[in-house]
């Protein structure tokens, strides 16, 4: 074991629940290792973002000064914005809303499943190709049939929702915590 500060106690053993091999890899951070604050603030750091930013900006000026009736101007949309607020804050909501109950159903049949799988391994193999397929489904072929079946109200945005979230959770819940090391 080693003597470095922060890796180890203070007479050089091992913290309590410190695994052996863990502590051999911790690398201390001086000040030397810290990336400094103009570092982080070069300019290769966030320029390439930020003229493809200005590039798509530009873009979508050129074409909607050309197109009209296809996408609003730039100024439009920050005039719509501070003349209405209210309508973009009450879609908002809703937006959130959808994505709160969607996802929680989501994630809490994929973590069930999840748990019925891992012990019954015969649900696996008989459930996961079905998973995959509604995973590898396009989510345009699936939202008319349950509008369809379930109207224009919530619920076919809540399903959607959910059904979105439900592959990854279940794969991710199926895997489990990476291994100790």
């Amino acid at each position: 074991m080693t003597d470095r500060p922060g890796a180890a106690g203070e007479a050089g053993q091992l913290d309590a629940g410190m695994d052996p091999v863990r502590e051999s890899q911790l690398v201390p951070l001086d000040d030397e290792a810290r990336p400094s604050f103009a570092a982080r603030l070069r300019l290769g750091t966030w320029l390439p973002p930020l003229v493809a930013f200005v590039a798509l900006g530009v873009g979508w000026q050129l074409y909607a000064v050309n197109n009209p009736f296809v996408l609003p101007t730039i100024p439009e949309i920050f005039s719509s914005i501070w003349d209405s607020p209210a309508v973009f804050w009450d879609n908002a909501v809703v937006t959130l809303q959808e994505i709160a109950v969607g996802a929680a159903c989501g994630m809490g049949a994929a973590f069930v499943l999840a748990v019925v799988m891992a012990e019954v391994r015969v649900v696996e193999r008989a459930l996961m190709p079905l998973a995959v397929v509604l995973n590898v489904t396009p989510v345009v072929a699936i939202a008319p049939g349950l509008v369809v079946a379930f109207g224009f109200g919530m619920l076919p945005k809540y399903l959607l929702t959910a059904i979105i979230v439900f592959f990854p959770f279940l794969v991710s819940s199926l895997a489990g915590p990476p291994p100790r090391r």
